[in-house]
Formats: structure tokens, C-alpha cells, sequence
């Protein structure tokens, strides 16, 4: 199944025309300069370059490009803001079309500085959401994500709900791409809901193919096959073939992964008539990849040749290599399968080929390297010899040359020889100091080993002696106190008094039972991490301060004590910090069991802070968590900006 969005969402955020074909003013260039030249240096003049620049999109994009920077020249000049605006977005769609993303985002983010001094909100949206766009070209995910997130804040306040169907459809384009498939899942459900509002069909039937992919990588089959069939039926009664081809190409692979390959081969199938309809040979390509897995792991060898023969076919029409290393593969085992050993042995070798032909580059640059060696050593050949034909004639300075050279050569082999002993001995005081450091760092461990240890040992003996010494003693002088009640002679105030000093009694009681419970909680020792974090929030809950959702994703199991003590620490520092000082409203926390690692999520709406206050940090909470993380070897990243929630998450080895 494909790790990637099929087709991405076109966004009219850009503040740019569709492109496809030219404006219906655009009757010529002549009359675009006649135009043109008879406004004056005003904001209508800016417009008038704006299109002139969309005409000559079709045409020559470097003369589009002269037309959006003389457009944002002129709107600097006569200080025009919506002008400017629109020079950022029309000039970084020119650069993002000549792959020039780095150069795009630095517009995009002073269009946002630009925006957020002089600019409308909806305005202001649309800069964060182009920039969001720009990071995802140069797949820095994490910034794409803070910025969509923030143009769909806006956007949300604002109630533009087509602007928020194309925000959410990326964002969960973005969870995709790094395989948070559940989160990219949910956002596709809520950009399609979007789109459904606005009953924009193209959206509709795009969201409901990325909907089918997220539903697919979260084992969703049903659902995945639901939206799918649906996508595929809206882009037939919309003519929207390309969408109905992918939609067709994701189905195929659906059921093949679930060794369905009978339903698979239909969907395929259908894919590839469609493809040949519209001529689309990338899709052809797709298609027939498809039916040649499903045929070659049905060991049909005879439909496995004959469509691996058509794919290869297709892809070099097409010049894509996408598939064509295993179609090459299929193809030479169904060839053995056969018994045409020689052709398969020939398309193995193809396969180790293309497998080789990564490095290619490489190889050709060392070509070119021993191409040169070799030139040069070809003139030195013919100098040489030039040499000896003149060597009766300069007998003299031929001997003196010898004797400077062999000076030179030794001097060589003595520099050398001196650098060889300088870098022996470099590498041997980079090994001292690699175990000095690595000894300093196990020193380290084990003293923070031996100190998390020391706490937990004593929070065990704190809590046994309150449980068992201090508890059991108020219990004994609640049962004496509830004894002499029924033999004292009292006044109906002194009754008072003393029923209000039993209920006081048994509120420290309570009180002592929470914090032995807080220092050593029974549920980690019997049921595990995931139990004890539940019950924990669920504390919180019942002090209706926050409200904390509590999620375990994958197959829970059993960690080390000293390990379970440990993240438990962490989530309850985190937690505690929330409480005190983000004035969040609700937060989550996420335990995702992975095969041979574990991940660990603290998230809330708060007030968020700068990033920094963490290194300077004066207080035991970030350093005691820190040390606790780099303890169990893991990795901790923080997001959090000030009125935007924090984001912490830590990922350590099982």
C-alpha cells in the first residue's frame, strides 16, 4: 500500500489562478500590453502585471516570473499591502514550479510577518498556510504541521469551511507521510465532512480516496472499502477519471494485501481500461503492477509474464522506474517457474541492474576521475619522452633535476611519514578520550541509576511506613475515639465538636491513603504502566481541574518495574506542570506499543511557552525528566509555542 497521499489537494489559499488555461481577458499579449501600457503606476497597474504575469504562465514561466517581481517592485513603491500580498503567492508558485522551495519559504514567512502587521486575517491564514506548504515541499514536517495548524485556527474562526477541507485534507496528508496514520485518518475525516458542507465534488471524491488510504493503514478495511467504492462513484458520474483510476489502483492493492487477489485483478483491471482511455501511462504503469502481483503470487506464471512483459513495456514509454525493478523480478521468477531458466537468469540480472543503478552516479564521477588520471598520465608519458630525446643536450640539468627530486622525494616520505606518526597518535588520544568519555558517561548512569533508584526505594519505605504506621495509628485512634463516644456523658455541642473531629480524622485518613498511594501506586506493581497511567488520570479527572483523555495504541505488555516507575514519574511531572501552569482545559496521553520501542505522548491546549525557558530552567521538573529519558536511553522533543498548547514526546527502546 502506497506510504504517500495519491493525489494532493488543489488549494485556492494561494491567491492564484487555476491553471490550465488563460485568463478570458487574456485574448493576446498584444492587447495585454496595449493594456498595460495605458494604466498608470498605481494599484490597477499592479493587477494589470498580475495577469499579464498568469498569461505568460501558459507560455514562458521566467517572463511570468519578470511580471510578479516588477508587480511586487511597484507595490512596494506605492505601498500597496493586498499587492504585496498577492506578489508572495504568485511569485512563490514560479519558484515552487522550478523546485526552488527553499527560496519560496523565506517569501511565504515574511508574507506571514507582512500579514500579521498590516493584513487581514483571511489574509493572514492564507500566508501560514502557503508557508505550511512550502516546508511540506522540503519535508520539514513538523514545521508544516504548526503552521497548517495555525491557518486552521483561523480559518475556523473565521467559519471559511472550504479553507479548512483543503488545511485538513494536507494536514492529514503530513500524519501520513510520518506515519502517524491515526492522526492523518482523523484529519481526513474532518476535511471530507468539510468538503461535504460546501459540496465541492472534486474535494469529495479526493478526500474519500485519502480517506480509503488512511482507513487502509489503520486496518480499517471496511471503512477503507466503503470510501473508496463511494470516491470511485462520485468521480464517474463527474467525470473525473484520473480520481477513478486511483481509486481503482488503491483497491487493488487493498484486496492483494489480503491476499484477495480475485477482487484485486477486477479493480486493477478496471484501472488499466481506464488508464488506456485517457492515455494516462503512469496509471497503465500502476495497473498492470498490479495485476502482475496478483497473478505471480497466485503462481500463474503464463497472466505473470504476460503482464510483467506489458508493465516493463509501459514504463519505458513513460520513463518511470517506480516499478520496474519488481516487475523485472516477477518476471524472471515466472520465466524459472516455466522452466526458460536462460530468460530468467537474464531478467535477475536486470533486476540486480537497476538495483545497481542508485550508485550510477557515483560510478560515473569515478569514470570520470580515472578518465582524467589517465590524460594526465598521458601527458606526463609525452614530457617524459620529450625528456629523453633532449638528454644528450641537457645531460647537466637532467642529473640536477634528479638530484632536486630525489631531495623532494625524500622530504615527501619524510612529511609523510611524520603525518602517518602525528595521525597515530591523534587517533590514539581519540580513543583515550572516547573512553575517558564513555566512562564518564557509565559513571553517570550509574550514579542516576543508583539515585532513581535511592527515591523510588524511599518513596516504597515512605509509603509503607504512612500506609501501615501513621495510617494504621489515626485508624486505631479513630476506632478508640468511635468506642468512648457511647460511654461519655456529652453536650449537645461537645457531640458537635467531637463528630466534626471524627470526620476531620477520617479526611487525613483519606488524605494519607492518596499520597502513600501518589508515592508508590499499587495498580504499577499488579496491573502494569498502562493501568496505573489510567487510574492516575482518572484521579485528575475526579478533581474536575482538567480533563484527560488516556489512549494505549498496539499490544500492551509487561516492562521492567524500574522502567514502569520511571515513565510513570514522567507523565505524572508532566501532568503536575500542566495542572500549575498551562491553564489547559483538556490534555492527552498516548502509550503506542511498537514492536521493539515504545512512545510516550503528553499533549495540552494550554498557554503554551517558549522553548527556551526550558534550558533555563532553574527548577528540578524539565532536568529531573530529561535525566530520567536519556536514563532509559529514549529521546525527548518538545513542541510548544505561547498560546498554542504543548507537544511532548518521548520514544525509547524496549
Amino acid at each position: 500500500m502506497k506510504s504517500v497521499i495519491l493525489i494532493l489537494l488543489i488549494s485556492v489559499l494561494t491567491l492564484h489562478y487555476a491553471h490550465g488555461q488563460p485568463p478570458v481577458w487574456a485574448k493576446g499579449r498584444d492587447s495585454v500590453l496595449l493594456t498595460l501600457s495605458r494604466i498608470k503606476q498605481d494599484s490597477d497597474r499592479v493587477i494589470a502585471l498580475m495577469k499579464f504575469g498568469w498569461w505568460w504562465e501558459t507560455y514562458n514561466i521566467d517572463s511570468a516570473a519578470q511580471c510578479y517581481i516588477k508587480m511586487g517592485e511597484l507595490s512596494k513603491k506605492i505601498n500597496y499591502l493586498e499587492g504585496s500580498l498577492k506578489y508572495y503567492a504568485n511569485y512563490t508558485y514560479i519558484l515552487n514550479q522550478k523546485g526552488k522551495y527553499a527560496e519560496g519559504l523565506k517569501l511565504n514567512l515574511e508574507s506571514v510577518e507582512l500579514a500579521r502587521k498590516k493584513g487581514s486575517k483571511t489574509q493572514l491564514a492564507n500566508c501560514l498556510f502557503n508557508t505550511g506548504s512550502s516546508y511540506n515541499n522540503m519535508a520539514n514536517y513538523k514545521e508544516a504541521i504548526v503552521y497548517y495548524l495555525q491557518a486552521a485556527k483561523v480559518f475556523e474562526a473565521l467559519n471559511l469551511t472550504r479553507q479548512l477541507a483543503i488545511v485538513y485534507g494536507n494536514i492529514g496528508g503530513v500524519f501520513t507521510n510520518i506515519e502517524q496514520h491515526e492522526k492523518g485518518y482523523q484529519y481526513y475525516l474532518k476535511a471530507l465532512q468539510k468538503a461535504r458542507e460546501v459540496n465541492d465534488v472534486e474535494q469529495v471524491a479526493t478526500l474519500l480516496i485519502n480517506s480509503g488510504i488512511g482507513a487502509t493503514k489503520t486496518n480499517r478495511f471496511a471503512e477503507a472499502e466503503q470510501f473508496l467504492n463511494e470516491g470511485i462513484k462520485i468521480s464517474k458520474e463527474n467525470d473525473r477519471t484520473l480520481l477513478e483510476i486511483q481509486g481503482y489502483i488503491v483497491l487493488a492493492e487493498l484486496y492483494a494485501d489480503r491476499k484477495l487477489f480475485e477482487k484485486s485483478i477486477e479493480y486493477a483491471e478496471k484501472a488499466l481500461e481506464a488508464s488506456k482511455q485517457i492515455g494516462s501511462k503512469y496509471n497503465e504503469v500502476e495497473a498492470l503492477a498490479a495485476l502482475t502481483q496478483s497473478y505471480f503470487e497466485m503462481k500463474n506464471s503464463l497472466a505473470t509474464i504476460r503482464y510483467a512483459e506489458m508493465g516493463i513495456t509501459a514504463s519505458k514509454e513513460n520513463n518511470t522506474t517506480s516499478h520496474l525493478n519488481k516487475l523485472y523480478y516477477w518476471l524472471a521468477q515466472a520465466k524459472a517457474d516455466v522452466g526458460d531458466f536462460k530468460s530468467g537468469y537474464r531478467n535477475l540480472l536486470i533486476v540486480h541492474a537497476l538495483e545497481d543503478s542508485i550508485n550510477q552516479k557515483e560510478i560515473t564521477k569515478k569514470i570520470e576521475q580515472l578518465e582524467i588520471s589517465y590524460q594526465t598520465a598521458q601527458k606526463e608519458r609525452s614530457i617524459l619522452q620529450l625528456q629523453r630525446e633532449r638528454e644528450r643536450q641537457q645531460l647537466f640539468i637532467q642529473g640536477l633535476l634528479i638530484g632536486i627530486l630525489a631531495i623532494l622525494l625524500i622530504s615527501a616520505l619524510v612529511y609523510i611519514n611524520l603525518r602517518k606518526n602525528k595521525k597515530i597518535e591523534e587517533q590514539k588520544r581519540t580513543l583515550a578520550e572516547n573512553e575517558i568519555q564513555q566512562l564518564k558517561q557509565a559513571q553517570q548512569l550509574l550514579a542516576a541509576e543508583s539515585i532513581l533508584h535511592g527515591e523510588e526505594e524511599e518513596r516504597k519505605r515512605l509509603a509503607k511506613d504512612l500506609h501501615d504506621g501513621l495510617g494504621g495509628l489515626l485508624t486505631g485512634v479513630k476506632i478508640s475515639l468511635s468506642n468512648m463516644k457511647g460511654d461519655m456523658v456529652m453536650t449537645g455541642e461537645n457531640v458537635l465538636v467531637f463528630e466534626r473531629s471524627l470526620d476531620m480524622l477520617d479526611n487525613s485518613i483519606s488524605e494519607l491513603r492518596r499520597v502513600a498511594h501518589n508515592m508508590m501506586p499499587e495498580a504499577l506493581a499488579k496491573f502494569g504502566l498502562s493501568m496505573a497511567l489510567q487510574d492516575f488520570c482518572e484521579s485528575i479527572n475526579g478533581m474536575k481541574a482538567l480533563t484527560i483523555s488516556f489512549q494505549t495504541v498496539g499490544d500492551e505488555r509487561r516492562l521492567d518495574s524500574s522502567q514502569e516507575i520511571i515513565l510513570y514519574r514522567i507523565v505524572q511531572e508532566l501532568l503536575n506542570n500542566t495542572l500549575k501552569h498551562s491553564g489547559a482545559q483538556h490534555a492527552l496521553v498516548q502509550l503506542v506499543y511498537e514492536s521493539n520501542a515504545m512512545t510516550l505522548t503528553v499533549e495540552d491546549d494550554g498557554k503554551g511557552f517558549e522553548k527556551n525557558i526550558i534550558e533555563k530552567s532553574t527548577g528540578s521538573g524539565w532536568p529531573n525528566i530529561r535525566s530520567r529519558v536519556e536514563y532509559l536511553k529514549g529521546l525527548i522533543d518538545v513542541i510548544t509555542k505561547p498560546e498554542e498548547g504543548t507537544f511532548v514526546h518521548i520514544r525509547l527502546p524496549i
